[in-house]
């Protein structure tokens, strides 16, 4: 599915004389979370001649001067250097297969089928996933430790293109084709692959790191760098401590301090993997900031970017 194909089919709809927002194509995909994917996909450029002029801001501003004179042109009344009266001129009767809602149904089927009991017997291969990106180049990096040892086993660098942007709370849709490539290239299959990413720790409890244990069948813990919902319950201060990550009473995730700033490291349970596993995996691997499989992984990707970028 090509994301942009989907936005240039509903821009396309837009009759003359009228403007749509990037909110309401949004929601005309199924979740206006997506609104600033949409603008980032129309600045960018979309195949074809679709009306992307017609797309404003809530408050009637435009992407380029130039449009707001072509939408004058076609009747649209302009004041300020803006849309005068967005609601009078309002499209929002889109056609659409709504997308984001198909996706965000099958995340909730997905998330009764998460495990948070330890499905591993072993835990010494631990393995990393990281993918770096240029626009739609995609550039994956997997590493395998013996975390008894702390001794490299396996390493994969992976590129390739993907069809989905990031929209925040979908990430999966976007990675885990690029995930799954990798993980198949694999001698060496890990007891537990870390990912970065969240798992549970997610507004329907399948982030990245959930939705990969499903699909591959294997433990998985989330790794993510910032919060992305809840609030933080004790305050780790020391090195090494940790605090509750609490979204509507529940626990979803712990805060992990690695190191002397207060930019924790946000841990929770992908699949098959129970939080206190997530945990104590997650403090036994971190000598620096982050854990040493997602931090190798995390490098190996951005090395394969630089490269390929240059």
């Amino acid at each position: 599915m090509k994301f942009s194909k989907e936005v240039a089919g509903l821009v396309d709809q837009i009759p003359s004389g009228m403007i749509s927002t990037y909110g309401e194509i949004a929601r005309a995909l199924g979740d206006v979370i997506a609104s600033r994917t949409i603008y980032a996909t129309l600045s960018q450029g979309i195949d074809g001649n679709a009306p992307i002029h017609r797309v404003v801001t809530a408050r009637g501003e435009a992407a380029y001067s130039k449009h707001l004179q072509v939408l004058k042109e076609e009747g649209v009344p302009i004041r300020d250097k803006r849309v005068r009266d967005v609601s009078e001129h309002l499209f929002k009767n889109f056609k659409s297969t709504r997308i984001l809602e198909k996706m965000r149904k099958e995340q909730e089927k997905l998330a009764k089928k998460v495990s948070l009991e330890d499905g591993f017997t072993a835990s010494r291969l631990i393995g990393g996933v990281d993918v770096a990106y240029d626009g739609d180049n995609a550039y994956a990096g997997c590493v395998i430790l013996d975390a008894e040892e702390m001794k490299l086993v396996e390493e994969r660098r992976l590129s390739g293109m993907v069809s989905f942007p990031y929209v925040s709370t979908y990430l999966s849709y976007r990675e885990l084709p690029m995930i799954k490539r990798i993980y198949s290239k694999l001698k060496n299959k890990p007891d537990v692959l870390m990912v970065d990413g969240n798992g549970i720790l997610h507004p329907r409890r399948i982030g990245i790191a959930s939705h990969v244990g499903l699909e591959l069948d294997t433990p998985t813990i989330g790794v993510a760098k910032r919060l992305l919902l809840g609030r933080l319950g004790k305050v780790p201060e020391k090195i090494g401590d940790f605090g509750s990550i609490i979204h509507k009473g529940k626990v979803i995730g712990m805060a992990l301090k690695t190191s002397k700033s207060d930019n924790y490291v946000y841990v929770s349970p992908g699949h098959k993997v129970s939080m206190k596993s997530a945990l104590e995996l997650s403090k036994k691997l971190c000598y620096h900031r982050l854990p040493e499989t997602i931090r190798r992984a995390h490098r190996m990707a951005s090395e394969l970017k630089r490269v390929r970028t240059k």
